[in-house]
């Protein structure tokens, strides 16, 4: 009987998350940190920083990293041609095209360069520095079916389409600190962070498909990506043509890049419901950088017409 209990409260949780994460607007992200000994917990719940040895200290590349990506090959290569000074507007379509091709397309990495720990009388400090990379963006809808395949026969009409995206790479320098605050029952944990920008973007675009007549189908787009990057924006009449590396840029430079600051937090508990179970709950990366250097705004507005055949009605009929 005492088992059942158990296992109805911990099937009620697990519930009440995934309705959560099913109801949010945003890309679900599940990480799962079930023992407070697991080496990376305190990254996920600064809580977990009481259960640290009395003294810790690790540095690159033995202070760890976290890694989680799909549709690797295009972002790479993308990169790589960026490098080479020879990205094109055609190899942007590429990557558009391929991306469309997933509902949810994420890169993240997390990479450890110094981390020290102490564990005393009055709570668990941190000090930590980290380098931060990630990209987020949701492709997937009618519209993009649309432009990308335009033999498809679903139409939406008036329906607007946003193209969410987000892409960051930032130094975190922070404290953490956590207290056991009832003994054995529950302990509270808290980070304060610093960012330091060094590349950035945000989008801002969308798009809508508008009947034209009986057998056509006009597309626009418009909206905004915001970018501050050490990136040279090529345009011909107005048209983006290619992105090249700005004129003087270093390796060096590029990572010690301090014009772009910001701050954030994170905050965690954890509650011991029993010996054998606990509750706990963490909010990570809370917080924004104001991005004021190597700032570049581009507009998509553009418009377009395609056609497509008569829908036969006894085909609907039959549906």
């Amino acid at each position: 009987m005492k088992f059942e209990r158990k296992g109805k409260s911990v099937l009620l949780i697990l519930t009440y998350l995934l309705v959560s994460v099913l109801h949010g607007k945003a890309q679900s992200n599940m990480v799962f940190y079930p023992t407070e000994n697991q080496i990376n917990s305190p990254s996920l719940n600064p809580a977990f920083l009481t259960s640290q040895s009395k003294f810790t200290f690790s540095i690159f590349p033995m202070s760890g990293m976290n890694v989680g990506y799909n549709n690797q090959n295009v972002i790479k290569d993308m990169l790589f041609k960026i490098l080479k000074g020879n990205q094109t507007n055609d190899d942007f379509k590429d990557v558009f095209n391929s991306m469309v091709k997933l509902n949810l397309f994420y890169q993240r990495m997390e990479n450890n360069i110094v981390n020290i720990g102490y564990n005393s009388g009055v709570g668990s400090f941190d000090f930590r520095v980290r380098e931060n990379m990630q990209l987020m963006t949701d492709l997937k809808g009618d519209f993009s079916e649309m432009v990308t395949n335009t033999s498809l026969q679903t139409f939406s009409p008036e329906k607007q389409q946003t193209f969410p995206a987000i892409a960051l790479y930032y130094r975190e320098y922070s404290i953490g600190y956590a207290k056991e605050v009832i003994k054995k029952k529950f302990t509270i944990g808290i980070r304060a962070k610093l960012y330091f920008g060094k590349s950035g973007m945000l989008s801002d675009v969308s798009g809508v498909e508008v009947a034209n007549g009986a057998n056509n189908i006009d597309l626009s787009t418009s909206g905004q990506v915001k970018i501050s990057t050490p990136l040279k924006i090529v345009t011909d009449d107005g048209v983006l043509s290619a992105v090249e590396l700005a004129d003087g840029f270093t390796v060096g430079n590029f990572l010690m890049n301090s014009d772009n600051t910001g701050v954030g937090f994170d905050v965690g508990f954890n509650y011991e419901l029993t010996p054998d179970l606990a509750f706990s709950a963490s909010l990570t990366d809370v917080g924004s950088i104001k991005w004021s250097s190597n700032l570049n705004n581009m507009n998509f507005v553009g418009s377009g017409t395609i056609s497509i055949d008569p829908v036969d009605a006894s085909r609907v009929d039959d549906f």
